[in-house]
């Protein structure tokens, strides 16, 4: 897994750099590739550019599934947070925390979390 702590600004940001071409993956073009895990046993997990670095890593790995790599960070909230319904106050404390002082009252977590929830009511909306 390529995930690498860069500096941009002044700030220490993590990255996530593909596994075939090295490149950060930006923009949200990427995937994350693996093979289906077993009952016992975990799987590699491998990130790439849609296209020309996924169909060689796939290859390369054997790799049978993929999943987008905007999917990933909610997985891991969820996996990390214990239950799920923990995983709001989970990552609303993780965005109070990443943005420190700069958010005293708490108003950007809030909105940033508002605007996640609406986004993901609109996606199922019947």
């Amino acid at each position: 897994m390529s995930i690498k702590i860069v500096s941009h600004e002044g700030l220490r940001c993590p990255m996530i750099f593909c596994d075939f071409c090295g490149d950060p993956i930006i923009n949200k073009v990427g995937v994350y590739l693996y093979n289906a895990p077993t009952v016992k046993e975990p799987t590699d997990c491998y990130f790439a550019h849609k296209g020309e670095c996924h169909d060689a890593l796939e290859k390369k790995h054997n790799a049978d599934s993929f999943q987008e790599l905007y999917e990933l960070p909610i997985r891991l909230l969820s996996n990390m947070s214990g239950k799920e319904d923990d995983l709001g106050e989970f990552i609303a404390i993780g965005l109070e925390k990443a943005l420190g002082s700069s958010d005293i009252d708490g108003e950007l977590s809030r909105h940033v979390l508002n605007q996640a929830l609406a986004w993901h009511d609109r996606q199922h909306a019947e």
